[in-house]
């Protein structure tokens, strides 16, 4: 396949574009945006999150239909070989208040500038974020370490890294004492970005490296999400109004 999108896939991991936003937008979207506008802060147990809504089927089919004629998910197929589709979209509002971005090791109290940076557990999708609204440094946009979805792990601490992420939070003591139990090799996590200190040789790599995509740079970034290292919707002011799109097989 010779596209650009898929190019940049394969290369970096990710491709940013812009989609016509009133093809999109529809009553659902509205009903679930104005649902979550309502909703009270809270904090949400693990896994969790502060303002996600899944889309009605009929939003789902209207997006997998705009995402073939793009032909992001011709780029989708390509890069994972297998016939993928549009299986879910979630409609998100991002806030100041949130916490699910500090799920990992819960009940500390003290963040690193990094904390949020992970690789989802589950490989073989690709997904999207489509901005609703203007989203700029500040309220929460989407990063991504370019290439990072080319990196080689050590394939037994790479399962183990995604188990702990999938099985447990270390949230509190309890779900950490199972962590510490396996071998020191093995007590490993993809989401990592609340470990690295701040001022350390990796963060001033990602500081360097990241690529933070805010609504300059388009309204839509398609990505891999279980392979390559991303963090996103860390909202500082306002918020961050935006669709999560998963493409699986």
């Amino acid at each position: 396949i010779k596209s650009k999108i898929f190019k940049d896939l394969y290369s970096n991991g990710f491709h940013n574009c812009e989609l016509d936003l009133k093809k999109i937008l529809n009553k659902d979207i509205e009903k679930k945006y104005s649902i979550l506008c309502k909703r009270k802060d809270w904090t949400p147990p693990p896994g969790t999150h502060d303002r996600w809504l899944e889309l009605d089927k009929s939003s789902v089919k209207n997006i997998d239909k705009i995402f073939r004629e793009k032909g992001l998910i011709k780029a989708s197929e390509a890069y994972y070989s297998k016939k993928m589709r549009v299986t879910r979209v979630r409609m998100t509002v991002h806030r100041p208040s949130d916490k699910a971005w500090m799920q990992f090791l819960y009940d500390c109290r003290n963040t690193t500038k990094h904390t949020g940076v992970h690789i989802d557990p589950l490989e073989g999708v690709t997904k999207a974020m489509i901005y609703l609204d203007n989203v700029k440094s500040e309220n929460g946009p989407t990063s991504y370490l370019p290439k990072s979805n080319r990196f080689i792990y050590d394939p037994l601490q790479s399962l183990f890294a995604r188990s702990v992420v999938a099985g447990s939070w270390c949230h509190n003591k309890i779900s950490r004492r199972n962590i510490f139990r396996l071998p020191k090799e093995l007590r490993v996590t993809t989401d990592f970005g609340r470990l690295i200190k701040d001022n350390s040789n990796v963060a001033k790599f990602l500081d360097k490296n990241l690529f933070t995509f805010t609504s300059d740079k388009g309204n839509t970034l398609l990505f891999d999400p279980g392979a390559g290292i991303h963090t996103g919707g860390i909202v500082k002011k306002g918020e961050r109004i935006a669709l999560m799109v998963v493409i699986d097989g």
